[in-house]
């Protein structure tokens, strides 16, 4: 029950590409050096000691671990200078649920890479930004949201923003700001849908689980 309880929580569709990829790079590599010979011996290497396999899933979370740093001080650097960015990131670094988390193998990891570099893309888009800023939210986005449902919430300061931007100016530079948001929005979805396809496939599973979210949130579970 409480496996199940967990897996509702999140699609972990990103975490499974990266894992196949970085899998796909060890079976290579454990070929040209002559750890085995195809896809049987591949298949016994894991059962007789599953170690690597772990380790580079655990690797690819540390790797994202590492990258939010990055991003927590190009954020405060973009809204109020070195010093604050400096701040930001050492504060992440030494968190210790941020370090809990960066050396498993958990979609959270990514999921806080991703919203970082999504409040960073807000912040710009909300200065001194351009469209490519509203594609790197969009991407931030809807990779996210495929890591773990929460970075919807993305949605909120990366709208936010392009509504600030675009009533700053007026005529065709408000319509073009409006549009390209609305497009930024449609395409943060569909890059969602095209890594989650089970939300279209199997969507009434989906429902129930967002309905589990929903109620568990709210406290009533």
């Amino acid at each position: 029950e409480l496996l199940e309880a967990q897996l509702v929580e999140w699609p972990g569709t990103l975490l499974l590409y990266l894992a196949f990829l970085g899998f796909a790079g060890l079976f290579l590599t454990g070929r040209l050096i002559g750890w085995w010979d195809g896809r049987e011996g591949f298949a016994a290497a894991y059962f007789a000691d599953p170690s690597a396999f772990y380790l580079i899933a655990r690797m690819q979370s540390v790797a994202f671990g590492v990258w939010t740093v990055g991003l927590a001080f190009g954020l405060g650097r973009a809204g109020w200078g070195a010093p604050v960015g400096f701040a930001a990131a050492l504060g992440l670094a030494v968190n210790a649920l941020h370090a809990h988390y960066a050396h498993l193998a958990h979609p959270v990891t990514a999921m806080s890479a991703f919203v970082a570099l999504g409040l960073w893309a807000a912040l710009r888009i909300a200065t001194d930004g351009s469209a490519r800023h509203l594609v790197v939210g969009a991407l931030a986005t809807g990779l996210g949201i495929a890591c773990q449902y929460h970075a919807a919430l993305l949605a909120v300061p990366i709208g936010t923003a392009v509504c600030y931007r675009a009533f700053e100016t007026d005529g065709p530079a408000r319509r073009r700001w409006l549009v390209q948001g609305v497009a930024a929005g449609a395409g943060a979805v569909l890059l969602f849908l095209a890594l989650s396809p089970y939300v279209v496939l199997d969507h009434a599973p989906f429902r129930g689980d967002l309905a589990w979210i929903t109620d568990k949130a709210s406290g009533r579970l």
